[in-house]
């Protein structure tokens, strides 16, 4: 085959996918009122038409919001990529934090201040607990 059969053969494929993406939406509606049809008769219930009025109107209100949601939540899709430090420790001198990277996470250890709200003066002293963090961007290898 050409480049320009190729091409052809593609254009058609997309086109269908998009005509079946633009009529999936209706005939959802028509397969639901079919199937419940049949569960209702076999349910022997009596309100049936309004439960399926009120299903197709959620069908609806789901289709037309499905492209504003888009927009809001954006597109979801599996992680391209997961980036996992080399090293353990690392050192953050804007917030005088060490982080110690262990098992998938961050435990960030303060340096001790002279008293609470004053800028640590001493950091190469650091507390024993840790709290799990997300580290600072300026963070160096330590």
């Amino acid at each position: 085959m050409s480049n320009k059969h190729i091409r052809q053969k593609v254009r058609e494929v997309v086109k269908h996918l998009r005509d079946v993406q633009y009529r999936a939406y209706e005939e959802r509606e028509e397969w639901v009122e079919r199937n419940y049809q049949d569960i209702a008769r076999a349910r022997q219930e009596i309100g049936w038409v309004s439960n399926m009025r009120k299903m197709l109107q959620d069908a609806r209100e789901r289709s037309v919001n499905k492209k504003p949601m888009g927009m809001t939540k954006g597109a979801r899709r599996s992680l391209d990529w997961i980036e996992i430090p080399k090293g353990q420790l690392f050192y953050s001198h804007l917030k005088n934090e060490i982080y110690k990277y262990d098992r998938g996470v961050f435990e960030c250890y303060v340096a001790i201040s002279p008293s609470p709200g004053l800028i640590p003066d001493a950091p190469w002293r650091f507390y024993k607990h840790h709290h799990l963090k997300v580290p600072h961007e300026d963070i160096v290898q330590a």
